[in-house]
């Protein structure tokens, strides 16, 4: 019998970049000039960026959130 696959857990890092993957994005599109394309990659770069300005508790309250087990709700 195969045993179903355990699901990894969330960083914080993860759930950081989730919630601000969208803004980033689109903020990042308005500073295209007309024709450009954006970079392969540029917004995780930016994430990561912005990641590591925050303050060390901002982060470490990230961390606390992916370490909590998630509800039915949440995964909606």
């Amino acid at each position: 019998e195969e045993k179903p696959k355990k699901k990894r857990v969330a960083t914080g890092y993860q759930l950081f970049n989730a919630s601000i993957r969208a803004d980033v994005t689109a903020e990042l599109r308005l500073e295209l000039g007309e024709g450009e394309k954006m970079e392969r990659g540029a917004t995780l770069k930016e994430c990561g960026v912005r990641w590591k300005a925050l303050e060390q508790s901002e982060r470490d309250e990230w961390n606390a959130k992916a370490k909590t087990p998630a509800t039915s709700d949440d995964e909606a």
